[in-house]
């Protein structure tokens, strides 16, 4: 999608946004039923655990950020300053 393309489809939800009438009560009644229903942390974090036994050694390193990448070796960076 080109620039000109995405602006004028911003407008259009921009313009289609104020159309909407916004009802406070409305809002309330979808927050009180998304935060009835919303776990607790302990609840998270229990669930996480019992996630996290499931997994194997391998996908534990994958989910810690090591894709099996050997280091690599760079050659030291000298400054020109530090050649005079």
């Amino acid at each position: 999608m080109n620039a000109i393309a995405f602006r004028t489809n911003i407008t259009k939800l921009l313009l289609d946004s104020r159309k909407v009438n916004w009802e406070l009560e409305d809002l309330h009644e979808e927050r009180d039923v998304h935060c009835d229903s919303a776990p607790s942390p302990e609840e998270i974090s229990r669930r996480c655990l019992e996630i996290q036994k499931e997994w194997s050694p391998r996908e534990r390193i994958k989910r810690a950020g090591a894709h099996g990448r050997t280091a690599t070796w760079a050659p030291p960076v000298v400054s020109v300053c530090e050649m005079e």
